[in-house]
């Protein structure tokens, strides 16, 4: 129900930038009505995953490579916050079993919620490692870490809630979390 207005609305905008060309004050105003209706249709899509229980469609995969789809990605905004990505990735990696694009989506939400922790710039390190639990049994473990000014212990615990913010601006829905908590316990 709110996709297609917000369809209509990008259709609209996309006329009125080609239509007024030459007037770079409308053109600015279109941009920004564009941006915000590609905010809107973010959420309300986070909105649908979050409710939706969407089927795992799982298949053999190398992990590297899907973690540096997922930068490229999101490389713009890393390098125009002046972030640097160490990798650190175990060359013994086995494949495994994952639904690609919610990994992604994983990935994605993880990365932004460093970006926008390292206001100043700073470092994202992204290590791999196969480990063995007692059972003999190998589990692959992905670690993001940055130097971003973390979480403070009295928020820690609602980071996972639906539509929980840590953040002042305008636009965060507060679901990136929570989508990626609800695709690992899947």
């Amino acid at each position: 129900e709110v996709k297609n207005p917000l369809a209509i609305i990008m259709q609209g905008v996309e006329y009125l930038r080609t239509s007024v060309a030459s007037d770079a004050l409308l053109i600015d105003i279109a941009e920004r009505i564009k941006k915000s209706a590609l905010r809107a249709d973010s959420i309300v899509k986070g909105l649908l995953s979050f409710t939706r229980q969407m089927p795992i469609q799982t298949e053999e995969a190398e992990i590297a490579p899907i973690i540096e789809e997922t930068l490229s990605f999101t490389e713009h905004h890393i390098k125009s916050k002046r972030i640097t990505i160490i990798r650190q990735f175990s060359p013994d990696i086995p494949t495994v079993t994952i639904d690609s694009n919610q990994i992604k989506q994983v990935f994605v939400n993880i990365l932004l919620n460093s970006v926008e922790a390292m206001q100043n710039g700073g470092t994202i390190t992204i290590s791999t490692e196969s480990i063995k639990s007692g059972a003999d049994q190998n589990y692959l473990q992905i670690i993001f870490a940055d130097t971003g000014c973390g979480i403070p212990a009295d928020k820690i615990e609602k980071v996972f809630d639906p539509f929980y913010t840590t953040r002042n601006t305008t636009g965060n829905a507060g679901l990136g979390l929570s989508i990626t908590r609800g695709i690992i316990d899947k």
